[in-house]
């Protein structure tokens, strides 16, 4: 349901015709442009200044617009982090300041004080600036654990954990 509702909505892609690839991993930028297209921001003028972002990249508009938006940093003012693979963690917070919380709270649609406690049993591996971000989506039910209670912070995010954390999201935001 999340990838069918997702591709009718035009916030994912398949990678090529009829195929979406579930188990391949998300880039950070193949992420932004989920995120960007799942929660939609007026577009605002401007320019970014990353050396692995150039206008002729498919993202470029989308990284602008979420760095625009300020939901998204980049890993240094000159770089964004184009084709690394993002974490589990860092889909809720990265520390270079990217993407579902952000883009939730700055939405207007979530408040950062929507924390829970995180009983995941790998818990205590989820880096300290991703914690809170991880507790407030995990108690809105827009992230889940694995089926053995673990969270998996630091494993590399798939397709499909992507657009099921998107799919939830907007069902959140439509309630």
């Amino acid at each position: 349901d999340a990838v069918n509702t997702l591709y009718a909505k035009k916030v994912l892609n398949g990678k090529s015709e009829g195929v979406f690839a579930p188990a391949d991993n998300v880039l950070r930028e193949e992420f932004a442009k989920m995120v960007m297209s799942a929660v939609k921001f007026a577009t605002i003028a401007g320019e970014i200044q990353f050396d692995d972002v150039s206008e002729d990249d498919w993202y470029y508009d989308c990284v602008t617009q979420a760095y625009l938006c300020g939901v998204i940093k980049g890993e240094s003012k000159t770089s964004f982090g184009s084709g690394k693979k993002i974490t589990r963690q860092d889909m809720a917070e990265d520390e270079d300041g990217i993407l579902s919380l952000d883009a939730l709270v700055k939405k207007g649609v979530v408040s950062e004080e929507n924390s829970t406690v995180l009983e995941y049993k790998d818990a205590e591996e989820i880096s300290d600036y991703a914690q809170n971000a991880v507790s407030v989506l995990t108690s809105l039910k827009i992230l889940t654990g694995n089926d053995d209670n673990s969270f998996s912070p630091h494993g590399i995010a798939t397709r499909a954990e992507a657009a099921q954390m998107i799919y939830k999201a907007l069902n959140y935001i439509a309630e």
